[in-house]
């Protein structure tokens, strides 16, 4: 109990992925500490190779080998049989089921104890019940195939996998719907729950009605294999192989480059520093960096350090931006001189428009308009202004020049350790030219 109060809340705390098989236990976890995001459901999984594998194509014929007619309906249990398991309730309801001569249960599991040999004595007194102990692979997988409904009146259950793996065959599933079980099985939707595991007259009833209802049987099977069909080991691995990636990616600091680009690394890169500032970001890794540029359209370059050959201070100065802005405002300046009638028009349904915009008393259109040919130049100035920057240019042979505002300092700093680090790291060149004699 100390253990629960102090480590595994410290445990729970600092992992970085923990498997729970319920959401009643991810529940348990969250109360302790636990971070939801951190949290990964893994109810233990079906292993559909196995399945796929061992799976009988001949009903009949498994039925044959047991000893029963092809038309026999079996209610199976399969589990240790033990008190917890309370498989001595599954003999109670065999026992008031003995006039249905169609319906035959099961009893199959590993059993090394007092009980399971009482068990097993009381079950060869039973007519329509037969005790098979402990069975392979094969067999659990072609009984579970074969089977009509699987019953289950546990005691106690953390999940009920076998459920899972019956529901996998289409089978419902009569449960006493303690712990995991009526998480795994919804009353009415892909089984059937009793009133805890000694409602025996529950199972009763529960198995007479789906052997006389073959439409509700049907609906509950199409919806237990549906169910299970989402918990094989495949699905369940691939799920935790992303989950195991995304984390991998975030302790690394992968997580901060998008995804396109991590798909496209042949190796795993450790992320060691990052910057960012205003739309860019950069990434940095022992090899390269990675600039991205824009939020809703963005570009993300991969620079590797051996491409960059110098880096240069530089002011960034939009020339291009002022320059339109000036053009622009002459040609609306001459246009009054070269094209005076056009000008005049122009004037005119600018003046209505305007007048239309701005209705205040005192207003005077033409006032504007006389100075619209300085608007251009003024936008372009402010602009120009604004995007006045100093900041650094990477240069290099195979590399089209890439600006980086001054914000971007440390990154610039970091790329210049890194370029002395690889030249250090080089091993001395040795001249051919060099008298072998000297």
């Amino acid at each position: 109990m100390a253990w629960n109060q102090l480590s595994l809340k410290t445990i729970l705390r600092v992992a970085n992925l923990i498997l729970v098989v319920t959401p009643y236990e991810e529940d348990a976890k969250r109360k302790m500490g636990a971070p939801k995001e951190r949290l990964f459901l893994f109810p233990g999984g079906i292993d559909d190779v196995s399945f796929s594998q061992f799976s009988s194509t001949d009903p009949s014929e498994f039925l044959r080998q047991l000893g029963m007619s092809p038309s026999s309906k079996l209610v199976a249990y399969v589990g240790t049989v033990e008190a917890r398991k309370n498989p001595a309730a599954v003999l109670d309801v065999a026992e008031k089921l003995t006039e249905l001569h169609d319906i035959r249960f099961i009893i199959a599991g590993r059993g090394e104890s007092e009980y399971s040999e009482a068990l097993r004595k009381r079950a060869d007194g039973l007519a329509n019940v037969k005790y098979l102990g402990e069975v392979s692979e094969k067999d659990k997988v072609q009984l579970m195939r074969n089977s009509f409904l699987n019953i289950t009146l546990s005691k106690m259950e953390a999940l009920g996998l076998t459920q899972l793996e019956f529901m996998y065959e289409g089978v419902p599933v009569v449960t006493s719907a303690v712990g995991g079980q009526s998480w795994i099985v919804k009353d009415g939707e892909d089984g059937v729950h009793t009133n805890g595991p000694n409602d025996v007259d529950g199972a009763v009833a529960a198995i007479t009605n789906l052997t006389r209802d073959s439409s509700r049987w049907t609906k509950l099977s199409g919806k237990a294999k549906e169910k299970a069909s989402q918990y094989t080991l495949t699905r369940l691995m691939e799920r935790l192989d992303r989950a195991l990636t995304k984390e991998i990616e975030r302790e690394t600091g992968l997580s901060e480059l998008p995804g396109e680009v991590r798909t496209t690394l042949s190796q795993p890169e450790y992320i060691i520093h990052t910057w960012s500032h205003g739309t860019t970001r950069i990434a940095a890794t022992e090899t390269r960096i990675f600039i991205q540029h824009g939020r809703i359209s963005r570009t993300t370059a991969e620079i590797p350090y051996s491409s960059i050959n110098s880096i240069e201070h530089m002011k960034r100065l939009h020339w291009k931006t002022l320059l339109v802005g000036a053009l622009l405002s002459i040609l609306l300046f001459i246009q009054h001189f070269v094209f005076p009638i056009i000008s005049r028009t122009l004037t005119s349904r600018l003046s209505i428009l305007l007048s239309r915009l701005i209705p205040f008393v005192g207003f005077n259109p033409e006032s504007v308009i006389r100075y619209l040919s300085i608007f251009p130049a003024s936008i372009a100035l402010i602009l120009f202004l604004i995007g006045m920057r100093e900041g650094y240019s990477l240069q290099g042979a195979t590399l089209k020049p890439i600006f980086l505002p001054s914000s971007f300092s440390e990154a610039v700093q970091y790329v210049r350790e890194m370029q002395t680090r690889r030249v250090a790291d080089k091993p001395p060149t040795i001249d051919s030219t060099t008298d072998s004699n000297e």
